[in-house]
């Protein structure tokens, strides 16, 4: 084992799988103390000669307790080993990331991973001194080529290290940003990008090498997906391995909401590393026109990042994108810096200071930055709840603006943050913005908060503001009717109201009596029935409600002329039609046995303009309709309708009570085939018809 009596100890406990004691013995060794005249004299009477070795076993036997607390130490030791230009092994350097996972410091285990990419294999160079094992240490003095790792060893060693990164990732929720880190590793295990198709994610997935050749790898990815709710992609990558992954429990996300803004935010990921990647095989500096689509590609990618709650993804690809291209493109290095405030990834083979620093802060003074990606930045540090990092980007990427430049997104994502840290610190902000920079929609994004607090007195004083500054919008204007309705004014709220239709209608070139026909649905789900009903002038209580019925009835028909989808709000008002013409029971005594069947032939109507529109897959649209169907003594459609258009495909659905209503129903009937079918589906779908009364 060379001269050093503490290496032999160190690599026996490791031996032992007694990876504390191995760190116990370093530290004892190395704090000078020990009375072991032997050591002294095998080492040449200085205790740093056996430090190399010594430090490299120390780094593998922090990564090996697994109950962490040890990555500060690991760093430290591994930034001493790249200041004094000394070797490590490849296991030492695990054994780093390792200890940054089990502390779930992912942060700086993502910095090693890009340090390590861009010592070894983006930048083609061995500034990190890495050799096969541990033992080699004590054999060499400087390393040659047969110590050195073959590239073999190297793709090895950057999937061990990138599936430790995207584990530490998923712990903490950061699912996205694990698969872009994923991404960008598989450009130096094999030198490419992702082709991603919208509609193709899972094989896009399994065609980069480093997922489909490292089984850790994959098992993190798998881990990925489910954190995003992107379960289907994870049966199609099941399919594609004709294999089951078992997925390791943890936090998860639900919602297919998320699900869907993710392949969006991976598509659009997969095009920036795409770009990133013909930028610089371009021999020339890009054009300021490709700069700008360039910077346009960045931004939506981010956006979508952030739908899809990854914002750290967002700004991660930022850093990623712009500290590539800066090498290629000097004026670009200027405008861009990179997440960790560090303009060429070169800078972090130089120490371990860049290496882990904990600055984060993108610095963007006296940058030139477009609109939209200072926007999204904004917006990724606000969604992050750095809030102070949000408004010091939107203060320095405004500094030096000349009197063309409109930054008004990047001011209203701005005003979004400080809503959350307080409504006045939001309004001081306002104040001391560029006029230039305001617009409608600056003053809705207050207006919305504010209506979220319940503060309806004040969205009076927005509008007003608005309306003076000539920045009045549909939007606000239906806000501010709810306001008008929630407030505690007691007379002359209709006179308010009708003052406001008029502000907008005229703004938008309409007649006051137009605007409310064609804006009705929206504006009674501002103000509610009572005041909609007025608005439209249906003054008597009693008739109103089949008034509305009518216009529903026309507006349905008008679109079906018109070869148009008919919006869900009419739809809703047609199939409830059995609280318009009486209580349920009681319906047979309001209508004849005509107006039965009309109100049942117009239910049906819906539906089919609903079948159209996707509204029927709604569960909350069809109870109403089975409910108004069943009122009206409908038996036989109501069955019709849930077999036909609910339950068609066999599969799992969450229309609960339709199924219960139509299974009423089919026994009602003694339809005992459908009676059965739909059982069947509703057991299928975890609930229990033993409870019913059938």
């Amino acid at each position: 084992y060379g001269p050093s009596i503490a290496a032999a100890a160190m690599l026996a406990c490791i031996r032992c799988s007694r990876s504390s004691e191995a760190i116990y013995a370093y530290d004892f060794f190395m704090s000078g103390n020990q009375s072991a005249a032997s050591e002294w004299q095998w080492a040449g009477g200085s205790t740093t000669a056996v430090k190399p070795l010594c430090r490299d076993l120390a780094c593998m036997s922090m990564g090996n307790v697994k109950k962490g607390g040890f990555s500060r130490d690991a760093m430290r030791l591994f930034g001493e080993l790249i200041d004094e230009d000394s070797p490590l092994s490849a296991d030492a350097l695990l054994g780093v990331a390792h200890s940054l996972e089990h502390d779930l410091d992912w942060q700086s285990s993502i910095q090693l991973l890009k340090g390590f990419i861009a010592s070894i294999h983006r930048e083609g160079s061995t500034s990190w001194r890495i050799l096969s094992e541990s033992l080699e240490l004590s054999k060499i003095d400087a390393v040659t080529s047969e110590g050195t790792l073959s590239q073999s060893e190297q793709n090895d060693l950057l999937a061990n290290i990138l599936a430790s990164v995207m584990r530490a990732c998923n712990h903490e929720g950061q699912y996205g940003l694990a698969i872009l880190m994923c991404s960008i590793a598989n450009t130096s295990y094999d030198n490419d990008w992702i082709d991603c198709k919208e509609n193709e994610p899972a094989k896009a997935i399994i065609s980069q090498k480093i997922v489909a050749e490292k089984q850790q790898v994959l098992e993190a990815y798998i881990q990925s997906l489910d954190g995003l709710g992107c379960g289907f992609i994870v049966n199609e990558l099941q399919n594609l391995r004709n294999t089951t992954f078992s997925i390791p429990r943890g936090r998860k996300r639900k919602g297919y909401t998320h699900a869907e803004s993710w392949i969006n935010a991976f598509v659009a990921m997969g095009r920036v590393l795409e770009a990133t990647h013909e930028i610089l095989l371009e021999g020339s500096d890009i054009s300021g026109e490709s700069r700008l689509l360039f910077e346009r590609g960045v931004g939506r990618a981010m956006d979508h990042c952030i739908d899809s709650k990854q914002p750290a993804a967002a700004l991660y690809l930022f850093d990623h994108a712009s500290a590539a291209v800066a090498k290629k493109d000097k004026s670009l290095a200027g405008r861009v810096k990179s997440f960790f405030g560090v303009e060429d990834t070169s800078d972090l083979t130089g120490g371990s200071g860049a290496m882990f620093q904990s600055n984060d802060e993108i610095d963007v003074k006296s940058l030139r930055l477009s609109d939209p990606l200072l926007a999204t930045i904004i917006k990724a540090n606000g969604k992050l709840g750095e809030i102070e990092k949000a408004r010091s980007a939107y203060y320095d990427g405004t500094l030096h603006l000349d009197d063309s430049a409109l930054m008004t997104q990047s001011a209203n994502n701005t005003l979004e943050v400080l809503l959350d840290i307080d409504i006045n610190e939001c309004m001081a902000f306002l104040d001391t913005m560029n006029v230039k920079f305001v617009n409608p929609s600056t003053f809705v994004v207050i207006a919305k908060r504010y209506a979220q607090n319940g503060i309806w007195p004040e969205i009076g004083e927005v509008y007003n503001r608005a309306k003076k500054g000539g920045a009045v919008s549909e939007e606000l204007g239906l806000i501010t009717m709810q306001a008008v309705c929630e407030s505690e004014l007691l007379n002359g709220k209709i006179i308010v109201l009708r003052k406001i239709v008029e502000d907008v209608s005229h703004l938008v070139g309409m007649k006051s009596n137009d605007w409310i026909h064609a804006k009705y649905w929206g504006i009674k789900r501002y103000v509610g029935f009572h005041y909609a009903r007025l608005l439209m002038r249906w003054n008597d209580p009693k008739t109103s409600q089949k008034e509305e019925l009518l216009f529903a009835i026309n507006e349905m028909r008008q679109c079906a002329r018109e070869g148009i989808a008919t919006k869900n709000a009419p739809l809703e008002c047609i199939v409830r039609i059995a609280q318009v013409y009486g209580t349920e029971g009681m319906i047979e005594d309001a209508l004849s046995e005509k107006q039965r069947r009309s109100a049942v032939n117009l239910i049906l109507e819906a539906c089919v303009e609903a079948n159209r529109s996707g509204l029927i897959k709604k569960h909350t649209f069809t109870t109403e309709v089975v409910r108004s169907l069943r009122a009206l003594k409908a038996n036989k459609e109501c069955i019709q309708l849930v077999v036909r258009n609910v339950i068609s495909t066999g599969r799992k659905c969450r229309h609960r009570i339709a199924m219960e209503e139509a299974m009423y129903a089919a026994l009602e009937e003694r339809d005992y085939e459908s009676l059965k079918l739909i059982t069947e589906v509703f057991e299928r779908s975890g609930y229990d018809s033993r409870r019913l009364s059938i």
